[in-house]
């Protein structure tokens, strides 16, 4: 009687879960807001999580790295051979700009932990530019507030998102909105065999990952094979829409459920710390994205896009959408993703243990 009942708490969840992400979407298309099938799912699912009851759902991991990882093959078919030249012609920002974010992460971090604006080393962990999944696990093994570091990190990500997606809605109105509505290549002229090879691919490569406990490996993998594949002409990446607007709800969940009512009233005290921290950093990405407009002659957007803290999978969701210089933002995206992955667990323990002290 009681797994009757919990299976219908599950149900009438999901109905009110995917109800109210459905009205966030269609409000948001209403009104012309880019990327508005990842970011409906993802503002649906923090109204959702601030019931009183704790919720009974979540999203799946596996289903959440395969939705990663048909993302990861969406980045990879705009990646053509020219993205090498792209990142050689623009090695000076491209560099330039990873420091920025990685200094001024660290260094926020830091002068949070220094003046105990939040508790123990929960600063260091949550402003860290890294996969926000990882710096959550790392941060909790190091003594921080596993909960404010979840905070932290997935506000970052919901924050750069908006942001995002309001910049490119006041840039490119009419454009963004016309690419974003194609619903080509759905069900009518799609090759099922170039389709069942991309399904394939990216279940294997998403195995591999998992099998290596790679928490970034799910996007990574994707991206720098089905590039390679594609550029050696072994693999044709064709996704319908259908696939990518699912991956995208899912995507939008996963970050959204993240959060609770506990988790939310519990950081209350230190959301205007939590805010003003996200926000500056944001804006420094902001500031340099404009020495790129100046200095380089890259449109506003690519390089704002391009220099944005928020998730690379939030952020290529926007760009894929928008009239952008795909290539510079997903490369500029992916060269910071791998350097963070390798440096910001090294210099956020270096910095934890010195702090401990």
């Amino acid at each position: 009687m009681n797994l009757l009942i919990v299976k219908n708490q599950k149900y009438f969840e999901w109905a009110i879960l995917s109800t109210v992400s459905i009205l966030s979407t269609f409000i948001l298309n209403v009104i012309h807001v880019p990327a508005s099938f990842l970011l409906g799912p993802m503002i649906g699912s923090i109204i959702f999580s601030l019931k009183k009851t704790k919720t009974t759902i979540k999203i799946n991991n596996y289903l959440f790295s395969l939705s990663q990882g048909f993302l990861g093959l969406l980045i990879a078919k705009s990646l053509k051979s020219s993205v090498l030249p792209e990142i050689y012609s623009h090695y000076i920002p491209f560099f330039l700009g990873v420091l920025v974010i990685i200094f001024t992460s660290t260094f926020i971090g830091f002068l949070l932990t220094k003046m105990k604006l939040l508790p123990g080393t929960t600063a260091i962990w949550g402003s860290s530019p890294g996969a926000a999944y990882a710096m959550t696990i790392l941060g909790e093994a190091y003594g921080a507030d596993v909960r404010l570091v979840a905070v932290m990190q997935y506000l970052r990500v919901i924050c750069a998102t908006i942001i995002a997606s309001v910049i490119e809605f006041f840039i490119n109105r009419k454009t963004s909105y016309q690419n974003k509505i194609v619903y080509h290549n759905t069900f009518y002229h799609l090759d099922y065999l170039v389709l069942f090879e991309n399904i394939l691919l990216t279940f294997f490569l998403v195995m591999v990952a998992k099998s290596l406990k790679s928490s970034s490996g799910s996007l990574l993998f994707p991206i720098i094979i089905g590039a390679i594949l594609q550029n050696f002409n072994i693999v044709n990446i064709e996704l319908p829409y259908w696939l990518l607007f699912t991956c995208y709800v899912i995507i939008g969940w996963s970050i959204g459920l993240k959060f609770d009512r506990d988790i939310i009233v519990k950081s209350l005290n230190f959301l205007p710390k939590i805010l003003i921290s996200t926000l500056t950093l944001i804006g420094v990405c902001g500031l340099f994205s404009v020495i790129l407009v100046k200095f380089y002659k890259i449109d506003i957007l690519t390089a704002y896009l391009a220099m944005s803290p928020g998730g690379s999978d939030s952020i290529a969701i926007i760009a894929e959408s928008a009239p952008v210089d795909m290539p510079f933002v997903m490369a500029m995206q992916i060269l910071r993703f791998i350097i963070v992955i390798i440096t910001a667990p090294i210099i956020s323990k270096y910095l934890s243990k010195k702090m401990s002290l």
